[in-house]
């Protein structure tokens, strides 16, 4: 009894507030206890609870969490549970930027949660494969998810999912140059958010909505939103949420000419940086204290800042390369022993036969001379089906390890845009600006939209930014298009 109630005091501690990936519903939670071993199932859901905290910062150790759960699942069966948990690992797939396996793993939460009526579950399951969709530039099927998430908040009275449908919906407005719907869903989300003292959420639609203004050339109002986004992320304690609202601000402060409070407000944000150890943001604040040194013509600091930049890119890059080269080593150690033991499996099997047809032949001359005709045709044809059967299917396994060999070795298929830029802003109405065009080719190679930032070192945000003035240069409305473009351009 003293461990149920400690088990389920740490379920209430838990519950920390809902974002956009990460929602939290302590009723729903409780539900699924119902004809549920209650121990175990208060242990479940704190780990579920916890998996979904680690999630954006360490989605790795949410999926290990995750299996712990699936464990106990094994043992105390909960298909209600369960669908929960598909959920977590949809989530951590997709901040991995492995979207098909998050994709996957939410069509399997939303199967499991409609046969059981689970309208939370459901709901969530339609925002994360939204946001996976939008991530991979689907706008179309994205909407489609926020839609039917929206639908059913406002059915059910989820206030708290339907402000994040708006918001999310906003985002895709502006992918698609929508910026007075954009402002307006930003508006209706905000609205929702304050209502029921969402916070963290009510300041995420600020720096939405600040992030379009500043777009606009309307830096007052940026500022403006802005600020208020930093000051609820500090009265909460959010400290990503501080260092984004001062990044956006450092940013601001430099478009509109004010170098000096950009670089007050920079150095703010790199000591929390380098406090909580965020390399991507440290990289970004480089980068743009570079620029602002620039723009004061201090070209001494400037090159510091962008030694420091090159150094920590570098260190990165270095640490990446070394993971990715240890997983395709194991790879391809797991693919070569696969292939040894199939190798090992047919000879097995052709000595099998080998040793069945010997016994045979040794029937055959026991048997007598007047079976001997009968009994030799039959071993003759049985023989040559047997052989022509080993011969198919020796051919199809070496066909099988062929096509796997050359799956090892091919790539996704890749677009090289080796045109200048001066000769490709020649065919162009309206020219591309060299990080425009740096964004475009990058794209080309089959990356998604993480793996061009982090191959070109900078924001998701700042890739998703170029790419769509990108694509309202070449009047084109999504990656798929600028890619037949590009290839009728060449």
């Amino acid at each position: 009894m003293a461990r149920l109630c400690t088990c389920m005091m740490l379920l209430y501690l838990s519950m920390t507030s809902l974002t956009s990936r990460g929602y939290s519903d302590l009723d729903s939670l409780r539900s699924i206890l119902t004809n549920y071993e209650s121990e175990s199932g208060a242990y479940s859901i704190i780990l579920l609870q916890i998996g979904k905290q680690l999630t954006e910062s360490k989605p790795d150790s949410a999926l290990i969490v995750s299996d712990q759960i699936m464990k106990t699942l094994d043992l105390h069966p909960n298909d209600s549970l369960k669908a929960w948990v598909y959920n977590l690992r949809s989530i951590a797939y997709s901040y991995k930027a492995q979207y098909d396996s998050s994709v996957a793993y939410s069509i399997r939460a939303l199967d499991l949660a409609r046969s059981n009526k689970d309208t939370i579950c459901i709901m969530d399951g339609y925002n994360n494969l939204g946001i996976d969709f939008m991530y991979q530039e689907d706008y179309v099927t994205s909407r489609t998810y926020y839609m039917q998430l929206e639908s059913l908040a406002k059915s059910y009275r989820d206030t708290l999912r339907w402000a994040h449908a708006l918001n999310n919906l906003g985002m895709l407005d502006g992918y698609e140059n929508k910026t007075d719907e954009e402002l307006d869903r930003y508006d209706q989300a905000a609205g929702l958010f304050k209502h029921i003292g969402e916070k963290e959420g009510y300041a995420n639609t600020l720096l939405n909505t600040g992030t379009v203004y500043s777009m606009l050339g309307k830096y007052e109002l940026a500022e403006t939103n802005y600020r208020q986004a930093l000051g609820i992320f500090k009265e909460i304690g959010y400290t990503s949420g501080v260092i984004h609202a001062y990044l956006n601000l450092a940013e601001n402060y430099h478009l509109e000419g004010q170098n000096e409070k950009s670089l007050a407000i920079s150095r703010r944000a790199l000591a929390l940086v380098m406090d909580h150890h965020f390399e991507q943001d440290e990289i970004y604040l480089y980068e743009l204290m570079k620029k602002v040194y620039e723009s004061k013509q201090d070209y001494r600091q400037a090159y510091q800042y962008q030694k420091q930049q090159y150094e920590l890119q570098q260190k990165i890059f270095n640490t990446e390369k070394s993971l990715q080269i240890n997983d395709l080593q194991a790879k391809y150690e797991t693919s070569l022993k696969e292939s040894k033991i199939e190798k090992l499996t047919l000879e097995n099997e052709l000595k099998l036969a080998s040793l069945t047809q010997a016994r045979w032949q040794i029937a055959v001359l026991i048997g007598g001379v007047l079976m001997v005709l009968l009994i030799g045709g039959l071993l003759f044809w049985i023989k040559a089906k047997k052989a022509q059967s080993d011969k198919l299917e020796q051919k199809l396994r070496m066909e099988e390890l062929q096509r796997r060999y050359v799956e090892l070795l091919s790539g996704p298929a890749k677009i090289d845009l080796d045109i200048a830029l001066d000769m490709f802003n020649a065919k162009l109405v309206n020219p591309l600006t060299d990080r425009e065009y740096e964004v475009l080719q990058s794209s080309m190679t089959g990356k998604t939209n993480q793996e061009v930032a982090d191959a070109l070192f900078v924001t998701l945000s700042t890739v998703k930014f170029h790419l769509k003035n990108v694509y309202q240069k070449l009047g084109v409305s999504n990656r798929k298009e600028a890619l037949k473009y590009v290839v009728k351009l060449k």
